[in-house]
């Protein structure tokens, strides 16, 4: 209780590649979660985050953000995991010069978020993919500004907004989906 941020991974120097796996933990009680910055000019590989079994609550900002810039990119995994009972954004996904993040949230759940639970933004790609998951009790469950969206049963429920799409054409529901919005 009372930290800044649970882990921050800041990593701007060529060549290196954050690599970082979480499982069966607790980050509970301080100003952010988990922040990756992913900034390494001339880096071409993917910085990796995975989540497992895992439980993110009671952050006064943000649950995970994940930044990249220049030609750096960052592949994270949510996987049965909870964030939950932030002060802003539950999941904040920003992609910025040629880079890209690709997302995938499995069998997990995102709530209690009074801006948004998942963000995306910035001037490069974005993919993300949520599976068997739950967005509720927020003021917008997915604020969507850039790159791809793919929902495959995926409960949004008890938001104020469901989907609010800030510019990009790509918000795709597959398979068997329920969405309710009340």
């Amino acid at each position: 209780l009372g930290f800044g941020t649970g882990l921050n991974v800041n990593n701007a120097n060529a060549g290196s590649i954050p690599k970082v796996t979480i499982a069966g933990s607790q980050i509970y009680g301080g100003d952010d979660g988990i922040v990756v910055s992913h900034t390494a000019a001339g880096t071409a590989y993917a910085g990796q985050l995975k989540i497992t079994d895992s439980l993110f609550e009671q952050m006064n900002n943000g649950g995970i953000t994940l930044s990249t810039g220049s030609n750096a990119a960052i592949g994270a995994d949510l996987v049965r995991s909870q964030v939950s009972f932030v002060g802003t954004t539950a999941i904040s996904l920003t992609a910025g010069g040629t880079s890209g993040i690709g997302f995938h949230m499995r069998d997990s759940t995102l709530s209690n978020a009074p801006s948004a639970l998942l963000r995306t933004a910035g001037t490069s790609s974005i993919s993300a993919t949520l599976i068997r998951s739950h967005l509720h009790n927020s003021t917008t469950a997915v604020a969507h500004g850039l790159g791809r969206i793919r929902m495959e049963e995926t409960n949004v429920s008890a938001n104020v907004k469901g989907l609010v799409n800030n510019g990009s054409p790509n918000i795709v529901s597959a398979g068997n989906n329920w969405i309710v919005d009340n």
